[in-house]
């Protein structure tokens, strides 16, 4: 369906840019705009979904698919943040926090306390950067 063209398509091509491998200036950019990104996949979620019909399903079946289908936006960006802030790159991780309070609107509150906290709070307590 539309819903899932963030997490099916658009992110796993853009993995490569997250891992160890790739170069930092692409790690750097792809940090940069990830809170954008995040936004931009809730936002695009909400349209998919404030135009799907409820005639055929339930109010609550409509309400599960919505919440099943941001639980997996979750998963993704939460697994790219907390591969990025992981890295050994400073700059990037830096980038990162710069967008932060973007992406910690698309994971809610306890995603972000759970996964991104103490990671941040690494990066924070961190001495080589």
């Amino acid at each position: 369906t539309d819903s899932q063209i963030f997490p099916e398509y658009l992110l796993p091509a853009l993995r490569s840019a997250a891992e160890e491998g790739a170069p930092e200036f692409v790690q750097v950019a792809y940090a940069s705009h990830i809170g954008s990104l995040a936004e931009t996949a809730l936002r695009f979620l909400d349209i998919v979904h404030a135009k799907r019909p409820r005639g055929a399903q339930g109010e609550g079946e409509w309400q599960e698919g919505y919440d099943a289908e941001l639980a997996v936006l979750r998963d993704v960006f939460a697994s790219v943040a907390s591969d990025m802030l992981s890295g050994p790159s400073g700059v990037v991780k830096r980038t990162l926090l710069a967008s932060l309070d973007r992406l910690c609107e698309l994971l809610g509150r306890e995603r972000s306390c759970n996964v991104l906290l103490p990671l941040i709070i690494t990066v924070l307590n961190d001495r080589s950067d």
